[in-house]
């Protein structure tokens, strides 16, 4: 699991599996934004396996962000998305300027030729925070790769960054466990 600008590793179970100990975590931060420890933010949760094409990562995210059906492409929603985070402009005006917190799940999937999709969602929470705007992004990857990173451009390797939790692999009875309470949940 790849982390940018974020890391709770130290408090989470590691029992759990990578995503679900990513959700216990912002369990966790949303009782304490509840409780108003914490300010406010928001969470997303993409998935590369679940979009077509790499690129279009950018419109599920828009359209998680806004609430609103995207219906331009991928350029114009990456456009949008690099305007509100690493710009001062307001022609994006969303209701808030919250910290925004996306995970982003199986990102072996969202790897191109020239790995721009990767670059630009570790870069924009680098410029988010050195703007004075108030929006901030953290964005925390999830690969089944282990050495991800490894193979990644050196230009998005300086973007991921070096913070990292390594789980290990299920065990048969890890497996059993899962199922049984996946089974369980459903009836």
């Amino acid at each position: 699991m790849y982390l940018s600008h974020f890391y709770y590793c130290d408090i989470i179970k590691f029992s759990q599996g990578k995503t679900a100990s990513v959700r216990a975590a912002i369990a966790k931060l949303r009782h304490e934004q509840r409780a108003g420890v914490i300010p406010n933010f928001r969470f997303i949760s993409l998935n590369g396996i679940e979009v077509r094409h790499p690129f279009d990562i950018y419109i599920r995210f828009w359209e998680s962000l806004t609430g609103r059906n995207h219906f331009g492409t991928h350029e114009r929603a990456c456009e949008w998305l690099e305007a509100y985070f690493t710009s001062t402009s307001s022609e994006h005006e969303l209701s808030d300027n919250c910290t925004t917190i996306v995970l982003l799940d199986e990102i072996d999937y969202l790897i191109t030729s020239k790995q721009s999709v990767l670059y630009n969602l570790f870069d924009w929470p680098k410029r988010a925070a050195e703007l004075s705007h108030g929006r901030r992004l953290i964005v925390i990857g999830i690969s089944n790769t282990l050495n991800l990173v490894d193979q990644l451009m050196p230009s998005v390797q300086s973007r991921v960054g070096t913070e990292r939790c390594v789980f290990k692999a299920y065990s048969l009875n890890d497996t059993t466990s899962i199922l049984k309470s996946k089974i369980k949940e459903g009836s």
